[in-house]
């Protein structure tokens, strides 16, 4: 049998990171095809074609790679909070929920998941968990936009006008991302509504 070269199946994941990050997901899928190929049990490429896929609008497909990642990582933090925005924007919001339970148990410092999870429990209505899981992603990162822009929309939700409109203006300051491995980068901002965050790992090991 061949020996696997390690630096092969890099050297294709961050060729497709790139062409992912530029928009070209077809070709990047492809790259990632290449890795896997060269190595099954990569959950990097695994994941990170998932994450393609999703872009694409191919939700099954993607899914489908995510829980092949998570076969072989149970532990994969990103494996969960991708297939978990999936399920919230098909409506299964216990499902997204669980899934962001089992990523915050794991890495429970990642504030990420506590933003993400903050979107999918205002949507089942706990705008109080809502809430509570903005301010711990903001008291691990404080200079994470997203996450005051997400809480001042549960604050509005709320009844609570000042409160909405100080996080909406501290929003649209100059922050920083969370401190996670990207590549590609989590999409910017929307400017008129919450957003659950994607991740792509970077070509070595999480």
């Amino acid at each position: 049998a061949l020996m696997l070269n390690p630096h092969r199946v890099m050297a294709w994941i961050k060729r497709g990171n790139a062409r992912s990050n530029k928009g070209d997901l077809d070709e990047a899928i492809n790259d990632y095809d290449q890795a896997i190929r060269l190595d099954p049990r990569s959950v990097i490429a695994l994941n990170n074609r998932g994450l393609a896929w999703q872009n694409k609008g191919k939700l099954d497909a993607a899914l489908s790679d995510y829980a092949r990642a998570l076969e072989l990582d149970p532990r994969l933090t990103v494996a969960l909070n991708n297939p978990a925005g999936i399920k919230h924007d098909r409506g299964d919001l216990r499902g997204a929920l669980d899934d962001y339970d089992k990523a915050i148990e794991i890495d429970p410092k990642l504030a990420l998941l506590y933003c993400n999870r903050g979107v999918t429990r205002k949507a089942l209505g706990d705008l109080k968990g809502a809430i509570a899981d903005y301010n711990e992603a903001i008291r691990l990162n404080p200079d994470f936009n997203l996450a005051y822009f997400n809480r001042s929309a549960a604050w509005k939700a709320m009844g609570k006008g000042f409160e909405a409109e100080q996080d909406f203006i501290r929003s649209m300051r100059p922050g920083k991302e969370p401190e996670v491995a990207l590549e590609p980068p989590i999409e910017g901002v929307p400017a008129t509504k919450e957003t659950n965050r994607k991740i792509g790992l970077k070509g070595n090991q999480p």
